[in-house]
Formats: C-alpha cells, structure tokens, sequence
C-alpha cells in the first residue's frame, strides 16, 4: 500500500483475497500501473464521479463535430425513406434540373 496524499494506492497483488481497510472506499483503478486507488468513504464518491463528470464532457466535446455529420446523414436518409415515392421523384427531377 502506498499513501498518496489523501489517496491510498493499493497494487492488486495486495488485494487478491483480501479486504479493503476499513472507512476506505473504492474511487477509481490506474490500468496502466495496475493499482486501486482508494479514498476516504465520502471523499472517494466525490472523486469517482468527478472523474465520470469529466470523461463524460471530454468526450461530448471531442466527438462534437462528428456526432453533428452523423446526426445529419441519420436525419437525411430517415427523412429520403419516409418520404412517397412521388415526392422523392419530384426532388430528384428538382436536382436534375439544378433548381435545388
């Protein structure tokens, strides 16, 4: 176990068929260094969720532009599908003609 601020970091080797230390919850895991890291039972609930906050509005902001040509290729082609087969005829005699 490794204190780390107020952070308990505990290698998994240390928890194979152990119990957690009392008054100490569970936050989050680093993967690449295989610990879990814990926090103090009201402090580790704040921590986790901050984190999920945080990965949640990373990856809304990330993938915005992305999302955006998706939703418009999904909407043009749901709306091309649930049109009659007159109105589609229609707007691609409109786009023959170059008047859309």
């Amino acid at each position: 176990m490794i204190r780390h601020g107020l952070a308990l970091h505990i290698a998994d080797k240390d928890l194979e068929g152990s119990k957690l230390p009392k008054w100490w919850g569970f936050a989050y895991r680093k993967f690449n260094i295989r610990y879990t890291v814990l926090y103090p039972i009201p402090i580790n609930l704040i921590v986790r969720y901050a984190l999920k906050l945080y990965w949640l509005v990373y990856g809304w902001v990330a993938t915005g532009g992305w999302k955006d040509k998706l939703d418009d290729a999904y909407w043009q082609g749901y709306n091309d599908g649930n049109t009659t087969r007159e109105h589609h005829y229609e707007r691609l005699a409109r786009i023959i003609m170059g008047k859309e």
